[in-house]
């Protein structure tokens, strides 16, 4: 009798946790992924993904239609349809993996070589339709947008160029929707951004103090600006990046890196007591930075690929 009961039991419990997985079945919580991207080139795939604040829209990064070409889409989910929100590119032509959705879920900000081949520019754009806004407006020479963030309100987009002197990064302000830009670093005078920031440092106990620079030019202009502020203890170093197109946080695969540290070594002549890899660089880069300055300083250890 004991053996008849435990049998019962042990059916009926079964059966009660069968109920909720059948139910979760029924319900669709066990269903089947959903593409999403919707058909790809051959050898294409979706690089980066954010979803929109209010869950309307998922916006994603992929070189879906040509191969190698990466390119800003947005797809409704309610309705799967899929909308490229940067537009026409042509070859050669990329949007940074660096793009933003404002806070209200209405639009898109991103970063393009769109009109220019490696010049780039800040974009906006509604998120389910419409042509890309240009914010950034005309860009000197050689400038590039570096770095934006969309306001907590959404109504406008603070971002760093080179935008009226190549070389001189400096912060604007524009309308999400485009418009005016306004400068609201100010005017800088030669050195004058470097003098103010070195006596507070020291004062913090800075032991070093680096720049992030584009190029080896401007590499030197703030060597040169730092040692005419009067540096005290502190020593002065460069962070060089990639090229004048890189974006800090993505690596510049156009850059090659042994040319890269052939060129920084004109900072050790300028003396930089430190210098490092700054925006798209890669262990690459760091490695064929310390052969170089191994030539030169034979106490800097080889770079580990390097040892036996």
């Amino acid at each position: 009798m004991r053996d008849l009961c435990n049998l019962i039991v042990g059916r009926v419990l079964r059966w009660l946790l069968m109920v909720p997985i059948l139910a979760a079945f029924a319900s669709g919580v066990f269903a089947q992924p959903v593409k999403i991207s919707g058909g790809m080139v051959t050898g294409g795939d979706v690089t980066s993904y954010q979803y929109s604040p209010n869950g309307e829209f998922v916006v994603f990064l992929a070189d879906k239609d040509t191969d190698g070409r990466d390119e800003l889409y947005s797809v409704r989910l309610s309705s799967g349809v899929i909308t490229k929100l940067s537009g026409a590119l042509t070859t050669g032509r990329d949007v940074k993996d660096s793009f933003q959705i404002s806070p209200d879920g209405t639009r898109v900000v991103f970063l393009a070589d769109k009109d220019t081949d490696e010049v780039f520019e800040l974009y906006s754009v509604p998120i389910g339709f419409g042509t890309p806004t240009k914010l950034s407006g005309a860009l000197v020479t050689g400038g590039n947008v570096s770095f934006f963030n969309i306001s907590p309100d959404g109504a406008g987009v603070v971002f760093t160029a080179d935008k009226d002197t190549d070389n001189v990064p400096e912060l604007y302000s524009v309308p999400i929707t485009g418009g005016t830009t306004t400068k609201l670093s100010g005017t800088l005078v030669t050195g004058g951004a470097v003098a103010e920031l070195v006596e507070p440092l020291e004062t913090a106990g800075a032991s070093v103090i680096l720049f992030e620079v584009a190029s080896i030019t401007h590499g030197v202009e703030r060597l040169r600006d730092a040692r005419a502020a009067g540096l005290g203890n502190a020593a002065s170093g460069v962070l060089l990046a990639a090229s004048g197109g890189s974006v800090r946080g993505y690596p510049d695969a156009a850059a090659a890196p042994d040319e890269w540290a052939r060129g920084a070594l004109e900072l050790d002549a300028a003396r930089a007591r430190v210098i490092g890899g700054g925006a798209g660089t890669t262990e690459a880069h760091t490695a064929a930075l310390a052969r170089e300055l191994g030539a030169l300083h034979p106490s800097i250890p080889a770079p580990r690929s390097t040892r036996r």
